[in-house]
């Protein structure tokens, strides 16, 4: 079974899940987003501000502060569950809403995935 087969086979079980590794990070608004593009280039480029800053056409400055960011809106760094933390980040990339947190000031819900 594939990976994104047994996380869309139980959709409450994958958003609790992803919600208890991102925390805040799983909030469905755009300055979460940002956040979680920022840490997932962070992480693919072995925790270099340089490195994900060239990616993301930003200054390293920028990159720290907003990795400082993520950190605080989780509660903790991303090294120690880092691998929970990419497969967590992955997910919102593939299912999207369907596993993160409604923007209270949208009113929005959950969806099925």
């Amino acid at each position: 079974m594939s990976t994104v087969a047994m996380l869309t086979e139980d959709p409450a079980a994958t958003r609790t899940w992803v919600q208890s590794v991102l925390r805040g990070l799983a909030a469905d608004n755009e300055n979460a987003a940002r956040l979680r593009e920022t840490v997932q280039v962070y992480l693919a480029n072995n925790l270099s501000n340089v490195a994900a800053a060239k990616v993301l056409d930003l200054h390293y400055n920028s990159v720290k502060y907003r990795v400082k960011r993520a950190a605080e809106e989780r509660g903790e760094d991303f090294t120690r569950d880092r691998l929970s933390v990419e497969l967590a980040l992955l997910v919102c990339q593939w299912l999207g809403p369907a596993v993160l947190t409604p923007d209270q000031a949208k009113g929005g819900h959950v969806g099925g995935l």
